[in-house]
């Protein structure tokens, strides 16, 4: 009996290593140098690629924090949807903020900095997108010029996301 309580206790940590494993190598700042490739997810660019990005397409930037649940949701459900990526992936070049990002970021001949605020603090790239209005998660349409189109706010399924962008004319 206590083989068998050991092995138990073996395969207890075994498991909660593989899972810690796979939740620190999970990279939410992708830059240009390790934009996932996979066809099964969404190509996203780093924050810092923003302003070297030469895009033909009309650029997604999706503000979230990391301890914000329906962020994680919209990851898991909205841009893990085979059809939202094939669409996402063809139409837009995809762009992820931590709203909390606490190195400078460069943007359009400007420099935004982290700030602190309260309990926690925020990137006033995030402020400007979001018309100083933040709420997470939020997406921020630019065309192809970096001018805004158009800010959604709060969680979208993929149905809902995908008719909102196809209505807009860009």
């Amino acid at each position: 009996m206590n083989f068998v309580k050991g092995l138990g206790y073996i395969l207890s940590i075994a498991i909660v290593l593989v899972g810690a494993q796979s939740f620190v190598t999970h990279d939410s700042h992708p830059s240009k140098t390790d934009k996932i490739l996979n066809a099964e997810s969404i190509s996203w660019y780093g924050i810092s690629d923003l302003d070297e990005l030469k895009s033909s397409k009309p650029i997604i930037v999706d503000i979230y924090t990391e301890w914000c649940g329906w962020c994680k949701k919209m990851d898991q459900n909205t841009f893990g949807d085979a059809t939202m990526i094939k669409y996402l992936n063809e139409n837009f070049t995809m762009v992820k903020l931590d709203a909390e990002h606490k190195e400078p970021i460069y943007f359009n001949g400007e420099t935004y900095e982290y700030r602190k605020a309260a309990k926690r603090g925020v990137n006033e790239l995030a402020v400007k997108l979001l018309n100083g209005k933040l709420s997470y998660p939020s997406l921020v349409v630019l065309n192809t010029d970096l001018q805004t189109v158009k800010v959604m706010k709060g969680f979208k399924d993929a149905a809902s996301l995908k008719s909102e962008l196809q209505s807009l004319s860009l």
